[in-house]
């Protein structure tokens, strides 16, 4: 018997916020995955959910097929792109976007919106 839980209309996880998932292609919460829940009953079967299969999720924000990864991971992928970037690049990025000077210091969003703006 597959684990069921109800649904409540509001969230089936209640975690960390760096344990939530994102999109792996633009950092942002607003995804959506597919799954099985009972017509009558509103029982979500967990089993049938697989958020490894980019075709089976898709981000809102961005409007892209992707994985989901967990928040952490992609700030920790966005701050190794962003360490990894020449004194020109970062010099490139800083002159579209003066508030990059201040990487570190930014917000999560902040940083999502400077890596996909840089990565088009």
């Amino acid at each position: 018997m597959p684990k069921q839980r109800k649904y409540n209309g509001d969230s089936l996880l209640h975690c960390d916020e760096d344990d939530i998932l994102v999109c792996s292609q633009c950092g942002s919460p607003d995804v959506q995955t597919l799954a099985y829940v009972g017509v009558n009953d509103r029982f979500l079967d967990e089993d049938s959910i697989d958020f490894a299969a980019p075709h089976k999720n898709r981000c809102l924000e961005c409007n892209s097929k992707a994985g989901l990864v967990h928040r952490r991971d992609f700030l920790k992928k966005m701050n190794r792109w962003w360490d990894s970037l020449p004194a020109q690049g970062k010099a490139s990025i800083i002159s579209r976007n003066p508030f990059a000077q201040h990487w570190r210091s930014l917000i999560y969003f902040e940083k999502c919106e400077i890596y996909v703006a840089s990565r088009n």
